[in-house]
């Protein structure tokens, strides 16, 4: 599992995205040119950049020893909504938990290892 927590440690930007279109092949092109929609959707939000979301679990089958993970137990628990500001109405939603009480082993990746952003754009060009 590749949550938010980790992806939020990488960041990518347009210096990255102009590195893969032009240092790349014709995928990295396409990867670049597709990507910059949602860098910009980021930019109007106040980011400086974007987290390549689901980049992190594929990248983990590339290179495990790139994500810092623990084995730990998942479970989904219902609690308050805490999108909600003032919750006098009950309002609920799903959390899924992952730690060392009841639930189903899962491999938890939390971190990433220092010059994990160089390696990350050098595994897209290569």
């Amino acid at each position: 599992m590749c949550p938010f927590e980790i992806s939020n440690k990488v960041w990518l930007n347009k210096m990255d995205l102009d590195k893969l279109e032009k240092g790349g092949n014709e995928s990295t092109k396409w990867l670049a040119e597709k990507s910059r929609i949602w860098l910009q959707q980021w930019l109007d939000q106040g980011a400086e950049g974007f987290n390549p979301f689901d980049v992190l679990a594929s990248h983990y089958i590339i290179d495990a020893s790139a994500i810092i993970s623990e084995t730990l137990n998942a479970r989904l628990e219902i609690h308050l909504d805490d999108t909600i500001k003032e919750n006098d109405s009950q309002t609920f939603k799903q959390y899924l938990l992952c730690d060392h009480e009841a639930g189903y082993p899962v491999k938890y990746c939390y971190d990433v290892v220092p010059d994990y952003h160089d390696q990350l754009i050098k595994s897209l060009l290569n």
